[in-house]
């Protein structure tokens, strides 16, 4: 304990007889995530990113939302509320591929996580990707048959995929009546010169 002591005064008494050391500059910019306080661990901090996220979503602010959840997330990977909420900020800015992508995060960790069911059937749905949607519909509905907006965009699938049967028949209809049609003209050409 003395010989700490006699070092830190000794270094302290050489460094005041040396000329002062350049300062590094401070920037302004914060770290990306803070630095726990002492007893302070990292599902806390997760937690206050949570906040920081759920604040900048309630005033519309969706991309630092995302961030303050990515953070979150990258605190606490286990947790599969993060990825949740950055699928609906992301159904917020219309962007698809990636709601459908974090709430497939979120379910890899939570399998039974009905808002990201809800979330990535939905982005299925505006992706086109109909039996995808309806396949996380169908398990969202067994999960919470009263789920009444899964049953409404359950519904809505159902309409687009029976519209989309209809205008693949339609257009095999019409693609059968030009090749029947092309053969009847052929055949009448063939049949006009042989006549003659």
């Amino acid at each position: 304990s003395s010989s700490s002591s006699s070092s830190s005064s000794s270094s302290s008494s050489s460094s005041s007889s040396s000329s002062p050391k350049p300062v590094a500059p401070v920037t302004a910019k914060k770290p990306a995530v803070e630095q726990p306080k002492k007893g302070g661990n990292l599902q806390e901090i997760a937690l206050q990113e949570k906040e920081k996220g759920n604040k900048a979503f309630g005033q519309k602010d969706y991309k630092l939302a995302i961030e303050c959840w990515e953070r979150a997330w990258a605190l606490d990977p286990q947790n599969p509320i993060f990825p949740a909420n950055q699928s609906q900020a992301w159904i917020e800015l219309a962007n698809w591929e990636r709601a459908q992508q974090t709430a497939s995060q979120a379910l890899s960790l939570q399998a039974d996580n009905q808002k990201a069911l809800y979330r990535r059937a939905l982005a299925y749905h505006k992706l086109s990707q109909l039996s995808h949607s309806l396949q996380d519909l169908d398990q969202l509905l067994q999960l919470n048959p009263a789920n009444s907006q899964a049953s409404t965009l359950r519904q809505t699938v159902l309409d687009q995929q029976r519209q989309q049967e209809q205008e693949r028949e339609k257009e095999a209809l019409k693609a059968s009546q030009s090749a029947s049609q092309s053969g009847d003209d052929l055949f009448s050409v063939v049949s006009t010169k042989s006549i003659k």
